[in-house]
């Protein structure tokens, strides 16, 4: 049975690493890329501008949908800008930053060199193993990489190249070698992904990557990589409809058989690291829940390509819209996740400095009675209480007036359901004139209006910045219960009293209580550090929500994978490593709102 396989298939690795002493390896997996330090045309470019890093929120987002397993696409040029020599520190530390948010959240990670087996010297792009670009380069890149990262268990894998392709004389099975070579000096236990040549293409792995089995690895742990996409000419571009791109329900499954099938002949085991559909046709989605299913039953992990902070409108994205609307194919790649899921929902942003990429700031529309005064601006670089902009508010309205401004979304407005569902707040920065206050109400898409909510009730403004947070059940009247997309938001001046106020607000959001909770890890015995073989060790964590409540479950990990799951008090586990070695068990609390907090690691030694 497909479920018996998919068992057997992820236990397996298990047992192979721990014979090692080393981090366990996690059985299939499915998961996501998180893309942006891969992206621009500058060499190293400019953080910031030209790239990015994902960060926590893409994390959290993720982990909330059942997908754990993050690839991670970076490049040589701006991890190493000068061959040969040390790897520039900052850009190590924004991937210690990222890998560090993962390991808190108990997610694995693909170090994804995304480079296609070339490096840019004097703007010219230069083939791995040319006279320029010499294997030895490409071996000491990795030797480095090994070094720093060799004792994080969050990594999943070493992903040495993304697709190599057009290498001509310099054949890529000599050049796989010797990064294998490079990481196997010095790290001995993390999976190593061998891409495959022709852009990793799964459709014609025979015929360009089949040679790739001749790659050797002391620690025998190789998984080999291939990639797909399902319009005519397997790039992912998508140019035509489905019906243009000639495509069928079972056009992954036909696509992907091949590769799948060399796995198997060989018991070797498979990665599809890029797959991907657009948003614009439901029938892509049955194309893509088809060849997932296929993938678990057949033991092989992938990550859907892809996710990340920048893409805007590109179609292939899997994430939230910049109107908070889910991408239609996370419904289908969380229906084939492994992983628990929490009860996370991400922010969306009223106000504030988000890049341009990521989604249109909202209209803002001034409007007040003929007897009263309102001067509003909205990227007013004088009302900002963190980053460039804030909205500047100067109004004075006699008894009886009025006076405001409306930040309008445009389109439908925003699906906010599952915030009002999950117990969220609007929360923002205000500073204002002694004695000013406002007004704020949401009006849906259909112009119902919320409850008006009065600032005073949650602060008194003197001139100096607060920290408002108002739950979103302030708002929920009769007719207006969270259910409805939210157009627009009104902010009215206040108090009108013929008095001259100012008023500025930054970093509007409507998010969850960001408080973590706190989680310890004791393992019955005492302080004992060292065990006999073949013991099962019965680990108990105390872990409280920030209010004093308990959370929503406990995951136990053993060397970076997820052993064991509680979700009442007292959470407790039995775990029982199958051999001599070293391991490090921590726990990790998740709390309502979905915000995670990881023990302090417990290292213990079986010993024979």
């Amino acid at each position: 049975m497909p479920t018996r396989r998919v068992l057997l298939l992820g236990l397996l690795p298990f047992a192979v690493a721990c014979l090692c002493g080393g981090p366990v390896n996690s059985p299939p997996m499915l998961g996501i890329n998180l893309s942006g330090a891969e992206f621009g045309n500058e060499w190293p470019g400019r953080f910031g501008r030209t790239y990015t890093y994902p960060g926590a929120a893409d994390l959290d987002y993720y982990k909330a949908r059942g997908l754990e397993l993050i690839r991670l696409p970076f490049r040589w040029e701006r991890i190493q800008p000068v061959l040969n020599e040390p790897l520039d520190s900052e850009e190590l530390a924004r991937m210690d930053a990222f890998l560090n948010a993962a390991e808190i959240r108990g997610m694995r990670v693909v170090l994804d060199m995304h480079n296609y087996a070339r490096y840019q010297l004097d703007g010219k792009p230069r083939i791995i193993g040319s006279p320029d670009l010499p294997r030895s380069a490409f071996r000491d890149v990795w030797e480095r990489l090994a070094v720093h990262f060799k004792d994080r268990d969050c990594i999943w894998a070493y992903g040495i190249m993304n697709e190599p392709h057009s290498l001509g004389e310099f054949t890529w099975l000599e050049s796989a070698q010797v990064a294998v070579d490079g990481i196997r000096k010095h790290d001995t236990h993390h999976a190593i992904l061998i891409p495959g040549e022709f852009f990793s293409g799964a459709h014609r792995w025979l015929q360009a990557s089949a040679n790739l089995i001749k790659v050797k690895d002391p620690s025998n742990n190789l998984i080999f990589e291939a990639h797909q996409y399902f319009d005519r000419d397997h790039s992912g571009r998508y140019r035509g409809d489905y019906d243009a791109e000639g495509a069928r329900p079972d056009a992954g499954v036909e696509r992907t058989r091949e590769f799948l099938a060399w796995c198997g002949s060989n018991r070797v085991r498979g990665f599809i690291g890029e797959y991907g559909v657009p948003d614009n046709d439901p029938r892509w989605l049955v194309v893509l829940d088809r060849m997932l299913s296929r993938m678990k039953a057949s033991g092989i992990s992938g990550t859907y390509w892809s996710g990340g902070p920048w893409w805007g409108s590109y179609t292939l994205a899997a994430g939230l819209r910049p109107l908070h609307d889910e991408a239609p194919q996370m419904a289908i790649l969380a229906k084939h996740a492994e992983g628990p899921g929490t009860r996370h929902w991400p922010a969306f942003v009223w106000l504030g400095d988000a890049d341009p990429r990521r989604g249109r700031r909202p209209a803002v529309s001034p409007y007040q009675s003929p007897n009263a005064f309102l001067f509003a601006d909205g990227q007013a670089d004088n009302a900002a209480f963190a980053g460039a902009t804030g909205l500047f508010l100067n109004y004075t309205i006699p008894e009886g007036g009025h006076g405001g401004v409306s930040l309008d979304l445009g389109g439908d407005g925003a699906a906010l359901a599952r915030n009002f569902a999950l117990g969220h707040e609007l929360t923002f920065r205000a500073n204002g004139t002694a004695g000013s206050s406002l007004g704020l109400l949401m009006v849906t898409a259909k112009g119902v209006k919320s409850a008006a909510v009065n600032l005073a009730d949650f602060t008194r403004l003197d001139r100096t910045w607060r920290e408002v947070r108002i739950p979103l059940d302030r708002f929920l009247t009769p007719t207006f219960n969270g259910t409805d997309r939210v157009a627009r938001l009104i902010i009215e001046g206040r108090p009108a009293d013929g008095r001259d106020y100012t008023v500025e607000l930054d970093e509007l959001t409507v998010t969850s209580p960001q408080d973590p909770p706190t989680v310890t890890l004791e393992i019955a015995g005492g302080d004992r550090s060292h065990f006999p073989v073949r013991i099962t060790l019965e680990v108990t964590a105390s872990a409280k929500a920030a209010d004093g409540g308990a959370v929503d479950f406990v995951e136990f990990f053993l060397n970076g994978q997820r052993v064991a799951l509680a979700r009442s008090a007292p959470y407790t586990a039995r775990i029982a490593p199958p051999v001599a070695g070293t391991y490090r068990l921590a726990a990790i609390a998740y709390d309502r709102y979905g915000n995670p907090a990881r023990s302090a690691v417990k290292t213990v030694t079986l010993t024979p």
